[in-house]
Formats: C-alpha cells, sequence, structure tokens
C-alpha cells in the first residue's frame, strides 16, 4: 500500500515535469511558427527584390533598344549623305523632329563632327538654340568615349549640372565613323530624367526602399533613394555582382547585414544588355519585416495562455503530491486511507478536468464567432488553442496505452477474430470523418479469407489508428484504400495506402518513434505522435511485423503481416466458425 502510495506521488512529480515540457514544446512550437513566418518575408523580400530588377531591367532595355534603334538609322543615314559627298542632309533635321514628336520624353536629339563641335541639334517642343550659341561636347564623357573606342554598343551618362538641360538627364550616344572608317562624330539623344522617374512607381508598397543605376565606374546614373549609397554597400554589391556586371541574364539576390544588429535587408543586382550598367535593388528591412510585431503579439497571447493553463494543472498536481505525502504519513487504517484516497482522486480528476474543458469549450466559442468576428490571424491562434486543449486529452490517453505496453504489462485478449467484419467495422466508424474531409475509402477485401488468432480489441485498435492518419494527411479528393490477403508465405497481410503528403523514406524510422510526427505539413495536424507507435507495438504483441512505404507527396502504403502460425487452416476456421454458430443458437 505504501508503495502505490509512493507511486502516485511520483506520478504527480512527473505529471508537472510533463506540463512544463507540455509548455516547452508549445513555446518551441511558437519559437518554429514564428521563425517560419520571418523565413517565408525574407523569401517574398527575395522573390520581390527579384522581380522588380527583372521589371526595372526590362524596361530600361525597351527605352534604350528604341532609342539605340533611332540613333542607328540616324547613323546610317548620315553615313549615306557622307557616301555621296553630301553634308548633314534637311531630311536628317526632319526625322529628328519627327521622333522628337513621337517620343515626348526626348529633349533633344544632336550630331557632332570628329572634334566635338555640334553640328546639329534639334531640341523639344519647337525649343530653339540661339544663334550665337555654339555647342562642344569635346570634353564630356560620352565623346572622349567614342572617340577612344570604337565599339558596337551605344554609351550612357548623365548630364552633371544644369544648364541647357536638367542635371541627371541621361545623354545615350553612338560613335559615327566616316567613310574611310574614322572617328567622324557622335550622334546622341538626351532623355528627360523624369521619365526614368516613374521606375520608383515598381517599388510599390516598399516605402523604405531604393533603387540605384550606376555605370561601370559605380557612378549614379538614375536613383530614387533617401540617401547616397555608401561605399561600404557598393563594395559589397561589387562583391556579389563582380562574376556577372556585363550579364542581363543574371539576377544576384543576396540578404546583407544592417549594421551590427543582426537584420537584414534584401540586395538585387542585374545588367543591362549591351550597356555598362547595372541596376540596384535594395529592399529595406522595415518593409520586409513590416507584420512582424503583430506576430510576436499574436505568439506572446498564445504563450501566456499556456503558461496559465500549465501552472493551473502544476499546482493542481503539485497539491495531489502534497496529499500523497501526507497520506503515506498517516496512520489511520488501510480502509480508511483508501478510502480517503479514492475519494481525493475523484475530486482532482475532476477539477483536472474542469479548466481543461473550459479552455477547449471557450476557444470553440471564441472560433465559432460567439463574443464577435476575429481575423484571420485571431482565429488561427484560437484554433490552436482548442487543437492544443484537444491534443492533451488525447496525449494523456496515448500515453497511459503506450506506458502500460513499455512496462509489458498489456496482455493480449486472444480469441477468433473475423478480420473482414472487424475492417467493415471500423469503416463505418471512418465513414463520417472521411466524409468531412472529402476522402474517398476503397476496401478491397475478400469475404472468404480464413480466421485469424490475436485480439480483436488491439486489431481494431490498428486499423482504426492507421484509417485516422491515412485521412488526416491526404488532402480533400484523395483516396485512401484498404485491402487483406494471404501472401505467398501463408501470412495474413492488412494493407492500407492513400495519396497524401507521403513521409520522406528517412524520416520512416523516426515516425515510429513515441512522440515523433515529421515534416512540415504536421504543425497544423493534432495528435499525440503515438499512433504509429501504438500500430507497431500492437502488430508486434502478435509477432507481426509493421513495414512502410512512402514517399513525400507521394502517398504512403502501410503493411501490417500477421505470421502465418496465427492463420487459421480453412479446415480449422470452418469448425470455429461452425462452433460459434451452434453456441449462438444453444443461447437463443
Amino acid at each position: 500500500m505504501n508503495q502505490i502510495r509512493k507511486d502516485k506521488g511520483f506520478f504527480a512529480h512527473i505529471g508537472i515535469g510533463f506540463s512544463i515540457i507540455i509548455l516547452l514544446l508549445v513555446a518551441f512550437y511558437v519559437y518554429l511558427y514564428d521563425q517560419r513566418l520571418q523565413e517565408d518575408d525574407l523569401n517574398k523580400g527575395k522573390q520581390d527584390a527579384q522581380r522588380i530588377a527583372v521589371l526595372m531591367r526590362n524596361q530600361l532595355e525597351l527605352s534604350i533598344m528604341t532609342s539605340d534603334q533611332l540613333l542607328s538609322s540616324a547613323i546610317d543615314r548620315q553615313y549615306v549623305n557622307m557616301l555621296f559627298g553630301g553634308t548633314l542632309g534637311k531630311d536628317l533635321e526632319e526625322y529628328f523632329r519627327s521622333w522628337l514628336k513621337e517620343y515626348p520624353h526626348y529633349r533633344a536629339m544632336f550630331i557632332t563632327d570628329e572634334s566635338g563641335e555640334v553640328k546639329l541639334m534639334i531640341l523639344s517642343q519647337g525649343r530653339k538654340l540661339p544663334s550665337d550659341v555654339t555647342l562642344n561636347f569635346y570634353q564630356h564623357a560620352f565623346f572622349s568615349h567614342h572617340q577612344n573606342q570604337d565599339d558596337e554598343n551605344p554609351f550612357a551618362t548623365t548630364i552633371t549640372k544644369d544648364g541647357l538641360f536638367k542635371a541627371q538627364d541621361l545623354i545615350l550616344s553612338r560613335r559615327m565613323n566616316k567613310v574611310d572608317g574614322q572617328f567622324g562624330g557622335v550622334v546622341g539623344v538626351v532623355i528627360d530624367h523624369d521619365y526614368f522617374a516613374k521606375l520608383s512607381e515598381l517599388l510599390g508598397n516598399y516605402t523604405h526602399s531604393d533603387f540605384w543605376i550606376l555605370d561601370a565606374d559605380n557612378n549614379v546614373l538614375l536613383k530614387k533613394a533617401s540617401t547616397n549609397i555608401s561605399q561600404e554597400l557598393l563594395r559589397k554589391i561589387d562583391a556579389l555582382h563582380n562574376n556577372s556586371r556585363d550579364r542581363h541574364d543574371i539576377i544576384n539576390v543576396r540578404m546583407l547585414p544592417v549594421k551590427k544588429s543582426g537584420i537584414t535587408d534584401i540586395v538585387a543586382t542585374t545588367g543591362i544588355s549591351k550597356l555598362p550598367l547595372h541596376i540596384i535593388v535594395r529592399l529595406g528591412y522595415q518593409d520586409i519585416f513590416k507584420d512582424i510585431g503583430l506576430n510576436y503579439h499574436y505568439s506572446g497571447t498564445l504563450l501566456i495562455v499556456f503558461f496559465l493553463f500549465t501552472l493551473t494543472i502544476s499546482i493542481l498536481l503539485f497539491k495531489l503530491s502534497l496529499q500523497m505525502k501526507k497520506v503515506r504519513k498517516s496512520q489511520h487504517s488501510a480502509v480508511l486511507a483508501s478510502q480517503a484516497k479514492s475519494d481525493f482522486l475523484a475530486k482532482m480528476s475532476h477539477e483536472l478536468r474542469t479548466p481543461l474543458n473550459a479552455i477547449i469549450g471557450f476557444s470553440q466559442m471564441l472560433a465559432e464567432g460567439y463574443f464577435g468576428l476575429m481575423s484571420d490571424k485571431q482565429l488561427e491562434r484560437v484554433k490552436d488553442i482548442n487543437m492544443c486543449g484537444d491534443h492533451l486529452l488525447q496525449l494523456i490517453n496515448d500515453i497511459l496505452e503506450f506506458s502500460k505496453g513499455e512496462a509489458g504489462k498489456v496482455i493480449l485478449q486472444e480469441d477468433t477474430v473475423n478480420v473482414p467484419e472487424v475492417i467493415e467495422q471500423v469503416l463505418r466508424m471512418m465513414d463520417q470523418r472521411a466524409k468531412n474531409a472529402k476522402i474517398t475509402i476503397i476496401d478491397d477485401i475478400p469475404h472468404h479469407l480464413p480466421l485469424l488468432k490475436g485480439d480483436e480489441r488491439k486489431i481494431k485498435q490498428i486499423l482504426i489508428n492507421l484509417l485516422t492518419n491515412a485521412i488526416k494527411f491526404t488532402k480533400s479528393g484523395g483516396w485512401v484504400t484498404i485491402k487483406a490477403k494471404i501472401d505467398m508465405d501463408s501470412n495474413y497481410v492488412v494493407i492500407v495506402s492513400d495519396n497524401g503528403v507521403g513521409i520522406d523514406p528517412a524520416d520512416i524510422p523516426k515516425a515510429l518513434s513515441a512522440f515523433e510526427q515529421v515534416g512540415s505539413d504536421m504543425f497544423h495536424q493534432e495528435g499525440t505522435g503515438l499512433g504509429l507507435s501504438l500500430c507497431k507495438m500492437f502488430t508486434e504483441l502478435h509477432g507481426g511485423t509493421m513495414q512502410i512505404e512512402s514517399a513525400r507527396n507521394e502517398g504512403t502504403t502501410i503493411s501490417i503481416i500477421f505470421p502465418a502460425e496465427r492463420v487459421y487452416r480453412f479446415e480449422e476456421g470452418l469448425s470455429l466458425f461452425s462452433q460459434e454458430r451452434l453456441e449462438e443458437s444453444a443461447l437463443w
């Protein structure tokens, strides 16, 4: 009797420890959940940074390609004029005017000679150069570039200060050769800076984010930025962009730490076709993690609820422990002590279930909108509370059964089992659950199968657990099959298959372990992680084996194999069947 009391006190302490473990598991789950949300935000930020960089690149390339085609056309026309001994044709001037009218974001188009002197410049909106003004671009970067390099690609630069044009207006130019192949001047177009400023609209809701367009020397041609680009950021970007600076088909996306705070910005870089330019898009951490505070609020609320829940259970279990110590010290008679213990356990059982049922009940009322509508995030948290409450109840039941098995206290109540009939009973039990989940159950059970020697309740529990798992982890519209047969070795085999989420082969041993669930899809599924462990235990108690074949997203097949020595031969089964019928007739 004293040993029993000591065991009760021991299990009370175990209960307190177990409650704390549950709280730690919930805290760990919340941590993993928040980490997953943060990872999702980062992945979305990377995708958005890449998407914005591609859109900017495509829009710039389209504008530059169109402008470059006009410059090439102007060069061809001027070359024809020079080939036949002419000068700047009147038709070229008219073409410039028509192009400026067609493309209102062009400020001017011009042609220089080999010395840099402007021979023809047409301004937009009917503006004209003063007759006494002579322009010379000899000292401009674009003229020096074309004078020294005979390449096939255009060159882009910006105007550095206000004058005839605005600072930051873009100049796109091409080299123009004479008939003998020598440098003959430059043809160019001045593009309004405001036209490219519209690229900032591609940032959308990213209000704390920037972009820059740099040339080969990291000079800023265009930008939308709250601050100037830092040399530190340029060094980091150069390190990740050097291998693809001239590759416009490569998008580099990296996370760059912000000082030493542990948070990161996301930077995407890409090149522009036919130009030594690259685009830098920086998405600020303020935009990437703008919802993280709200997520922490919900997580904190969930942890507080479970802390109070665990505290309540721990106090009750601690009271149980103290009471059992008093009982051990009591000198009352065994009858009185036993009665006191029984009364106390009944009271504690009621007190343990009352707060648990209240938590489950109120969470269900919240989820069903009895106290007003909630946001999706709040509803998700309330469902988590309800799920964890049910989880604890099921966990207690499963642990008791599993503990008996671990202690070797589970005894088979062996009898003659008609497996097809047991399967039919289980299918009726699972029918509504399958309908609610929109899962089709297909059975292939021959009714001429022999009888099996075993514990009918344990076999039924195996089938219930397997079908419950199959339905739980199969998406709506899927199917579950159950088959029974005698294999080549005369073993009795029951097979449950589904086309659900499946398990990685490497995770199958983990799935068979107690209290284990595998895969990210498990986070929102109820259960203790003991279902497969109990199936394996009950199967092995019958001397059988359980085999699992599965792959991620390809479904799962579980085979329960009862040994041939438990299968009645047809003659034995027929004799037993007749005897059972006679016994039933005698009862009637």
